[in-house]
């Protein structure tokens, strides 16, 4: 057990020791024995007997001290009571034990003191000295003087928990403002400024500006001035109140032997710690009408006057008022305070945090926060700073009940109460119980349980009942909703992103959206936490998000058209499963509008294309793609058929009939020539004309117009390399060479890129003819060499492979697809000659001609869903080649957009599939 009920022998030795002919036994020991008879009215633990030795220790005179403990029993009755109850206020005592005799004296412990007394003393403690230093010293020795009569008065139940906070309030207000003008005195002294007509006014905000201090709070203050401008010509006045306020915050919080004043903040000023520290108050009132959050509306509930201009103040005041009570509600209250409650109770974590856990005192302030807010305009009286004195006029506008007023006040005074108890110990800001240990245990005693457990389980009685009361108020949507969780790799990165997409708030911090925009984001929130909590990249996401809305004019636009559900729904799942779509954002500022406006779900065809930018064409397939307008086939044909009215337009405006005449060729090959172009596809051509020799210029000609397709089709590399002898040959091949190449030359890869090859512009009987020297080649073209050279390209690219599973060139991949279809084909030339420049996806439909229909039709699926991978691949991370995911993360929202239920069933069916490729190359052409 922690509790003494009599001096231990070793603190009676020590005792002793230290008294021992300075006094009698007689009285030592009837000092030992009136002692063991006061403890037990109080819970006396080892570190309460050493706070009394300590006492006892540093007195000036011991015979004295205790003989006048002996003769006045409510003397020896405070030491004890001080050694219990306050580590604090036992240090203010050992430090100065002339503040024992002045504490005890019944006129100063019973004396009730109000705002003149305390700015009296200070102003006389003050006055005697002339150096700076001195004088703050003289204000330190007053907080601690003043504040072991409040305590010992809080201790002994002789003021009421208003009269406790007002006076520690009253204490801080005139300490604070003396220091506040002493700190201005010696900046104008340093730059010999005698006077300035410029005016400023301290605003407290929170507890203090409530008078609802605690024995341990943190100073909440605001500053500004009526404006800015050069005093002696030298200064700015704003650069005199910021040194100012800097000098005032080292002063007060600056630790010496003789201890600190007050922690000073400054942080809840507009727009944060990284704005001045100082601005005028045009500046301040314009920032709460247009960019304030909601939270900082709220808090100027608690403002009230510290120091500097009272017409400054006044000015404020009544703007702040018609700000926090008398603007139309946009957003509700409730709504608002609980988003931020549930912040703080993240923060707190600990279920024994009086302050900021479920049930605790936030609750009862929020809650009757959001009743003021919703009556301030209809009743004054409501818009009290004080707690208290705000839930006596709820009731009495009949807002609240006389059963939920009584409690209420009874829990919100027990509550601080026990806050102050805490914070009186050590001087701590703290809030929180101890799970265990002599602390929990002594307040238990204090407020007459028999132990911890007993209390904390009244307690708990008591928040749930505080919980249900606040639950009441703020009318919770949806438990589920409240406690959604999302799991984010990076929180920092995570929050400040979600902070810019609210206040506009960035690196440098300044927050650079208006209230309305916040306002509108508010609206949107809901459905983001849900979509968050459910993603499986929520970083990503809110990334993608903060990316696209920095690049945005206007962000409040957008987050109202967000209202609309299923696109706001879109708009995320875009920037978690479109990377491609995202990136192009910030290629094209048409993309934008396209997506506001919706024309981005336009059909893809024709008579859209000459309209839209390359940009714009990819943007609008990966969104299409994404929300299902269109499959995979679609989006291939689109973007090849986008790229073929592209070419002939240009073609067309170069007017080549009139510069070569017309016999010249211009045809495709590759995914361009079989119409199935991805993202990342080039684009590959020949050029055919007939009687080349003729034509002196048709090589400066027709790379003129290359140079054209290049710089009029950006985002896509177009070249002509597929051409024979390829880079290093003419541009521009004539017919004749043509065919003779093809007919002793050419080797059976360039057989098979020509069974794509598409008629583009120029004369078709060209294209006719060449395609015929091919299929005369192809005829006298021996099968097995078509096999075994289709089998050495294989094995080349999978050699040639680097780690991970390449979509395309991999075992059993496209490229074996491709092999088998060009070499059924080409070993069924002359009745499949037909199909050459035509899609991918005709070939594939009519394989069950030359092979059993099974295989036609499982090479046709299997080759439909590699190429929707790749395609995926493509759209949700930006990449241009197709390497299947090793990444787990990457895998899972592969597996997902492809409808998979999950990842280990999205590899079984690959395996399957590239397995399937693997047997069938076997089949049709054979292995090494």
């Amino acid at each position: 057990m922690l509790r003494r009920k009599r001096l231990s022998d070793n603190f009676i030795n020590k005792f002793v020791d230290l008294i021992a002919g300075k006094v009698s036994p007689e009285q030592i020991d009837k000092f030992i024995i009136e002692t063991d008879k006061l403890l037990q009215d109080f819970y006396f633990t080892e570190t309460s007997e050493s706070n009394l030795l300590r006492i006892i220790q540093n007195q000036f005179d011991l015979s004295f001290f205790i003989s006048d403990l002996l003769s006045y029993p409510h003397h020896h009755e405070i030491v004890i009571s001080v050694s219990v109850h306050s580590n604090y206020l036992t240090d203010i005592l050992v430090r100065n034990p002339e503040y024992f005799y002045w504490v005890v004296n019944p006129e100063i412990l019973k004396f009730k003191p109000d705002e003149k007394y305390f700015n009296d003393i200070v102003r006389k403690s003050t006055d005697i000295f002339k150096s700076f230093e001195s004088k703050v010293n003289a204000l330190k020795n007053i907080k601690k003087k003043e504040i072991l009569r409040i305590g010992l008065r809080d201790f002994y139940r002789y003021d009421d928990l208003a009269a406790v906070t007002s006076e520690l309030s009253q204490l801080a207000k005139a300490i604070t403002s003396k220091l506040f003008l002493l700190c201005y005195k010696e900046i104008l002294n340093k730059y010999k400024i005698d006077k300035t007509n410029r005016k400023y006014c301290v605003v407290a905000l929170g507890k203090l500006g409530a008078e609802e201090l605690n024995y341990s709070s943190d100073i909440d203050l605001i500053c500004f001035y009526d404006k800015n401008s050069v005093i002696n010509k030298k200064h700015q006045y704003s650069e005199i109140i910021t040194e100012t306020i800097k000098l005032f915050i080292e002063t007060s919080t600056k630790i010496t032997s003789n201890g600190y004043l007050y922690r000073i903040d400054f942080r809840l000023r507009p727009d944060g710690r990284n704005s001045p520290l100082a601005n005028s108050l045009s500046e301040y009132i314009r920032y709460y009408e247009s960019r304030s959050e909601d939270w900082e509306k709220q808090m100027l509930i608690k403002t009230g006057f510290l120091c500097g201009s009272k017409s400054l103040y006044k000015k404020f005041f009544e703007f702040k008022d018609k700000i926090v009570f008398s603007s139309a509600v946009v957003n509700s209250p409730f709504a608002q305070i609980k988003k931020l409650k549930q912040s703080l109770e993240l923060r707190a974590a600990d279920e024994d945090n009086i302050k900021l856990s479920s049930g605790g005192i936030r609750d009862i302030e929020f809650s009757v926060q959001a009743l003021q807010i919703i009556n301030g305009k209809k009743y004054p009286q409501v818009r009290s700073a004080s707690t208290l004195d705000a839930i006596i006029a709820l009731n009495k506008h009949k807002i609240i009940t006389d059963k939920e007023t009584l409690f209420l006040i009874n829990t919100y005074k027990l509550y601080r109460r026990i806050e102050h108890y805490l914070q009186l110990m050590n001087d701590r800001q703290t809030h929180t119980i101890p799970e265990s240990g002599e602390l929990p245990e002594k307040i238990a005693y204090y407020f007459g349980n028999k132990n911890s457990e007993e209390f904390k389980s009244e307690l708990n009685k008591i928040r749930k009942e505080v919980a249900k009361f606040y639950k009441s108020v703020i009318q919770s949507e949806d438990d589920q909703i409240r406690k959604l969780v999302i799991k984010y790799k990076d929180d920092l990165r995570a929050k400040n992103n979600y902070q810019f997409l609210r206040t506009g708030k960035a690196l440098l911090g300044t927050k650079q959206f208006d209230g309305r925009t916040t306002e509108s984001f508010e609206k949107i929130s809901k459905q983001l936490d849900q979509y968050l909590s459910a993603s499986s990249d929520p970083d990503l996401v809110l990334e993608n998000f903060a990316k696209i809305m920095k690049t945005v004019p206007l962000p409040k636009i957008w987050y109202d058209e967000f209202a609309d559900e299923k696109f706001f729904k879109l708009f995320l799942t875009m920037c978690e499963y479109s990377q491609k779509a995202v990136n192009k954002f910030f290629e094209d500022n048409f993309i934008k509008d396209d997506l506001l406006s919706r024309t981005c779900f336009n059909e893809l065809n024709n008579e859209t294309f000459p309209m839209i930018s390359l940009p714009q064409l990819h943007f609008r397939t990966s969104i299409q793609l994404l929300n299902k307008n269109i499959n995979f086939q679609k989006a291939v044909s689109s973007i090849s058929d986008y790229h073929l009215l592209k070419i002939q337009n240009i073609i067309k405006e170069e007017k080549l009939y009139e510069r070569v005449g017309n016999d010249y060729l211009i045809a495709g090959l590759g995914s361009f020539g079989s119409s199935e172009m991805n993202f990342s596809s080039d684009v590959d051509l020949i050029f055919v004309v007939r009687n080349v020799t003729k034509q002196s210029n048709a090589q400066k000609i027709f790379q003129n117009l290359l140079n054209r397709l290049k710089t009029e089709i950006k985002g896509t590399e177009i070249d002509c390399r597929l051409r024979p002898e390829g880079k290093s040959s003419y541009l521009v091949w004539d017919i004749e060479q043509y065919k003779k190449y093809l007919t002793h030359r050419a080797r059976v890869w360039e057989l098979q890129a020509l069974t794509k090859c598409r008629f583009v512009e120029g004369d078709k009987e060209l294209f006719d003819e060449l395609i015929q020297s091919l299929i005369k080649r192809v005829e006298n073209t021996d099968n097995k060499l078509l096999k075994e050279e289709i089998i050495r390209m294989q094995m080349k690219l999978i050699a040639s492979e680097e780690t991970g599973f390449n979509i395309k060139r991999s075992k059993g991949g496209l490229t074996d697809l491709d092999f088998i279809n060009s070499y059924l084909l080409l070993n069924n030339i002359s009745s499949l000659s037909k199909l050459i420049g035509q899609s991918v996806f005709i070939k594939l439909g009519s394989l069950n001609t030359v092979i059993n229909e099974k295989d036609a039709k499982t090479i046709k699926e299997n080759y439909s869903f590699l190429k929707m991978i790749e395609l995926n691949i493509q759209n949700i991370f930006d990449l241009r080649t197709a390497k299947l995911p090793i990444d787990k993360l990457q895998l899972k929202k592969l597996s997902l957009q492809l409808e998979f239920e999950n990842e280990e069933d999205f590899i079984r069916h690959f395996n399957k599939i590239t397995l399937s490729n693997i047997q069938l190359f076997k089949k049709y052409i054979g292995e090494k």
